[in-house]
């Protein structure tokens, strides 16, 4: 040993795994806390009718969701915003039938894709505030 230093490894280790747990969970709400603002924003942007749907999936602006945290060790961390029960359905809406041949089909509303643009600056900026809570600077 070196003059005056001394240091057990094992608890080092622990110390080690217990910084990188806390940094994970931090890193997870981190995220979660970010992506509100998106979801609000393509909650407001879609629209509602009146009409009982066949499927009985309910309206697309109560069915927006924000997925668990995704990937980790050898991944990017990331989590999914959007619609659930009735994706199937707010595809058409969000990108159209014109391509399908039908000239009189449903024209691209890109509710998704503007809330993107729209609240881009605002996730990011939660993020950043976020991550710098997490890393204590």
């Amino acid at each position: 040993m070196a003059d005056g230093i001394e240091f057990n490894i094992d608890e080092l280790m622990k110390n080690l795994d217990l910084t990188e747990q806390k940094m994970n969970r931090g890193v997870n709400k981190v995220l979660k806390e970010s992506a509100k603002p998106l979801k609000q924003e393509i909650e407001s942007r879609t629209n509602r009718s009146d009409a009982v749907h066949k499927f009985n999936d309910g309206h697309a602006a109560d069915d927006v969701v924000i997925t668990n945290v995704k990937g980790g060790m050898s991944d990017e961390k990331h989590l999914q915003v959007g619609y659930q029960k009735t994706a199937w359905r707010m595809f058409f809406v969000e990108f159209g039938t014109f391509s399908m041949g039908n000239s009189k089909g449903i024209a691209p509303q890109h509710i998704v894709q503007r809330s993107i643009v729209v609240k881009k600056a605002d996730v990011r900026r939660i993020q950043v505030e976020g991550l710098r809570r997490v890393l204590g600077t």
